[in-house]
């Protein structure tokens, strides 16, 4: 899903005015789209000089992160897939496993 701009200004206003509302320090939002490419960033008065740069990469590992989690789940679900098969496929081919009377 691509992330217009103006969704992307929408995000940074909001909480930009949650943050006034809660009387938080100055802060810096920024806006990554999937990819982990920054959308918008918007920085307050007398906010750190670096928090462009920390908000940026913050939402770049997370983006990552989220990706990842993503990844390593269908992955996961598949091994948990081919084992059952394959458990399924040993016991009805295993002498033990038929009863004798």
């Amino acid at each position: 899903m691509s992330l217009t701009l103006a969704q992307a200004s929408t995000i940074v206003d909001a909480a930009l005015g949650k943050a006034r509302d809660t009387s938080s320090a100055p802060l810096t939002v920024a806006v990554l789209d999937s990819g982990g490419h920054l959308v918008a960033l918007k920085r307050e008065d007398r906010s750190g000089i670096l928090r462009p740069d920390i908000a940026t990469m913050a939402g770049w590992y997370r983006s990552r992160a989220a990706s990842w989690s993503r990844t390593a789940a269908r992955c996961s679900a598949r091994s948990a897939s081919r084992a059952t098969r394959r458990t399924a496929t040993s016991a009805a081919r295993s002498p033990a496993s038929k009863r004798r009377d």
